[in-house]
């Protein structure tokens, strides 16, 4: 075999799949690289799962069925112990791969052969496929700090070599949620390199209006896995620090799902947890509580978040009856978020109704508003481009009407080209950067205070130096 078209073998756990799976598997099959295997573990499904698969449609495709449900990691586990390939891929049942996904992530493996895990960027899709929601764009550089707070990647976003995927999927016990914080943080901890690949190659459904059977169980899971993590010897220093504040997202993730839910009492015992592992969530304008509650309520589309922020705030406990302040600014901020979000994916329709009814609410803007818009825009920079996203700002000035006047939209264009350039210079693309700051200078001269601008400013030409250097057919003297 060609080492450089090494085969992947892409595991896919299935319970229940029987409406999605075939969108699935003809995701892969579609792929521009074609060396590989899809192995497909049926967890014990009672529906007709297994009829889609036999006999399979295509060669490389096995479908293994186990005798008893036993949840997807396990399912994983299985698919893993069947497969041949030298590089071991995820795809969720219900999740997509863009066409050039492998192919992608093969090149650079190819190109790194000291990369261990490879990642990328994804899509968030509608139940029905029919549009994009938004899109994640996760660290660049993740670190063990990202993946003890929260969860930055899912499973089929990742692309690990055999040797890391065989030894670390396999250890236990890891629970019914949070595997995907042990395995990154053992792959991290032994010293395994990731590679992060800027591009949205796969497509995740959101399933709106989804209830969970076992909060409880879901939450304690979690913060076993963290545990995990923090009681290994080699975990640093640094990180161990963040032991009192990261079971805080934990927390106030499954407390805000048992709110939504109906299972109040749930709610207020994870609230209360929450504050207790850091009071200062409570501080300032908006508070960190209230930046966490908008991110969740406003995560499905198919739900009012008027109703579920006013099913929160009525039950409060009392020791957090403090952040009902901003119950209004949270109502209006949810319109704007979810506004700019449908505008920005040319559901206009949708997008003006938001728009409309926070018309009616007489929002004032902040830098908080602007931060959040910002990064609606950063990310769809980071994809799509700079002139795409010129773009969605016109969109955006056309539909907000006079929501957001001349002097708002062009605070949110200087800050937007601020995040263009920190994250073109995490990222070592220092051609990009002046260029950014420069025009968000034009727009407001007092980006120059900004902390950060200048040196990265710098620090830009620098590399742009270097590579100029690197590509000039003579040496320069003191900096070649």
């Amino acid at each position: 075999m060609d080492m450089n078209s090494p085969k992947v073998s892409i595991i896919i756990p299935t319970y229940k799949g029987a409406d999605v799976l075939l969108e699935a598997v003809q995701s892969i099959l579609k792929q521009t690289y074609q060396n590989f295997e899809i192995i497909i573990v049926d967890d014990a499904s009672p529906d007709h799962t297994a009829n889609l698969f036999h006999p399979p449609p295509d060669p490389r495709i096995k479908y293994l069925m186990q005798e008893k449900n036993a949840g997807a990691r396990a399912a994983r586990r299985v698919g893993i112990r069947a497969s041949s390939g030298d590089i071991i891929a995820f795809l969720d049942q219900d999740d997509l791969y863009h066409p050039e996904k492998l192919q992608a992530h093969v090149e650079y493996l190819n190109r790194y052969p000291n990369v261990g895990m490879t990642y990328n960027a994804r899509f968030s899709i509608s139940d029905s496929i029919e549009f994009i929601r938004e899109i994640w764009h996760p660290p660049q550089h993740l670190t063990l700090q990202d993946v003890v707070r929260g969860f930055p990647l899912s499973p089929s976003d990742m692309i690990l070599r055999r040797k890391w995927a065989l030894p670390k999927y396999m250890e236990g016990p890891w629970g019914n949620s949070g595997g995907e914080i042990v395995l990154l943080g053992r792959l991290l901890l032994d010293g395994c390199k990731f590679g992060y690949i800027d591009r949205a190659l796969n497509y995740r459904r959101y399933e709106s209006g989804r209830n969970f059977g076992n909060i409880a169980g879901n939450c304690d899971s979690e913060l076993k896995c963290l545990d995990i993590i923090f009681s290994d010897p080699r975990c640093p220093t640094a990180v161990l620090e963040a032991r009192v504040i990261a079971p805080l997202i934990t927390y106030f993730y499954w407390g805000s799902r048992a709110y939504a839910q109906g299972q109040v009492e749930l709610g207020r015992e994870y609230y209360l947890k929450s504050l207790q592992s850091n009071t200062g969530i409570l501080e300032g304008t908006p508070s960190p509580m209230m930046s966490y509650l908008m991110n969740f309520v406003i995560e499905d589309e198919s739900q009012d978040h008027v109703e579920i922020l006013n099913k929160i705030f009525t039950n409060l406990p009392p020791e957090l009856q403090i952040i009902t302040r901003e119950q209004n600014w949270a109502i209006a901020c949810g319109y704007l978020m979810k506004g700019a979000r449908s505008i920005m994916w040319k559901r206009f329709d949708q997008g003006r109704e938001h728009i409309e009814q926070l018309k009616s609410l007489r929002l004032e803007f902040d830098d908080s508003h602007f931060e959040r818009l910002s990064g609606f825009l950063v990310d769809y920079d980071a994809e799509f481009g700079y002139h795409a996203t010129k773009r969605v700002l016109n969109d955006w000035h056309a539909c907000f009407g006079n929501v957001v006047d001349a002097d708002g939209m062009r605070r949110l264009e200087g800050k937007f080209l601020l995040g263009r350039a920190f994250r073109n210079y995490e990222g070592g693309h220092y051609l990009k950067v002046p260029g950014s700051i420069l025009r968000a200078l034009v727009q407001n001269p007092a980006h120059l205070q900004t902390p950060g601008v200048l040196s990265v400013l710098w620090r830009s030409f620098k590399g742009v130096a270097k590579w100029i250097v690197r590509k000039s057919p003579y040496r320069i003297i003191g900096m070649a």
